[in-house]
């Protein structure tokens, strides 16, 4: 029976990779020392929770085998990640503006950025598309189209992780980021599948965050017909991707897949 190496962590590994992650950001210090103290902190807070997570877990595998075999699948999937990352995440995000930006701030500022970005990188991506699409999978395990399910159930709770930016910006810039935050996790919720690793999420999703206001406070709101023209087209891509992974698997699993 094909099984996923996951299975076994225990409800205590995702508590602790969540609270881990809220202590990282609730973290408060004023003045120049006090920023500093603050970065160690968060240092130390994202060491001790991947040290214990990983010493527990010891793997960022979700299958035992990859679900893709032959060098033209994993070019085709290296593509898509190649363009997302020129259109979206250079496009779209501006990456590249971000990095130029925050490196002309002051050390400290640049540090706490950096520590905050990968932060989220690591924890948001480890909580919901390590620990918490694994328990989806297990929970669709019965369907057909049991990555899809996941994923989209994993990517709406993503979503939802956004409304606590309710606290310091408004409701219509986080009601987007609720919006285009489940688009993206559904993406990164393929790469993740079809790579059967956290990495490259990881790394994608701290580039994204990689800008000056992920530490100092929110951002404002767009246009919803732009943000919908953007990303229903990833929308659409990611929900294709998602079902040829469940080909795959029902094909690793020796069932017929969809005709």
């Amino acid at each position: 029976m094909f099984k996923t190496e996951l299975n076994q962590t225990s409800a205590g590994a995702k508590l602790l990779v969540y609270f881990a992650y809220l202590a990282s950001n609730l973290l408060n210090f004023t003045g120049p020392i006090g920023q500093w103290i603050e970065v160690g902190i968060q240092v130390v807070v994202v060491a001790i929770a991947v040290a214990v997570v990983m010493w527990q877990i010891k793997t960022v595998q979700l299958f035992k085998e990859s679900l893709v075999a032959g060098r033209s699948w994993w070019s085709l999937i290296i593509s898509f990640i190649l363009v997302f990352v020129l259109v979206y995440m250079f496009g779209v995000f501006s990456v590249g503006g971000n990095i130029e930006a925050v490196l002309k701030e002051s050390l400290t500022k640049v540090v706490s950025v950096a520590v905050t970005a990968c932060c989220a990188g690591f924890f948001e991506e480890f909580l919901v598309r390590g620990l918490v699409l694994d328990a989806f999978v297990q929970l669709w395990q019965n369907r057909r189209i049991q990555l899809l399910s996941a994923a989209v159930s994993s990517s709406v709770i993503f979503g939802l992780l956004h409304l606590s930016n309710l606290t310091f910006q408004s409701v219509d810039a986080t009601m987007q980021q609720v919006f285009y935050a489940l688009i993206l996790g559904l993406t990164l919720s393929f790469i993740r599948l079809l790579t059967n690793g956290l990495w490259v999420g990881i790394l994608l999703h701290s580039l994204i965050d990689f800008q000056s206001t992920i530490a100092t406070g929110g951002s404002a709101a767009t246009n919803w017909g732009s943000l919908l023209l953007v990303f229903l087209p990833l929308f659409v891509i990611s929900l294709l991707w998602l079902w040829f992974a469940d080909r795959l698997l029902l094909k690793k699993k020796g069932e017929a897949p969809f005709s």
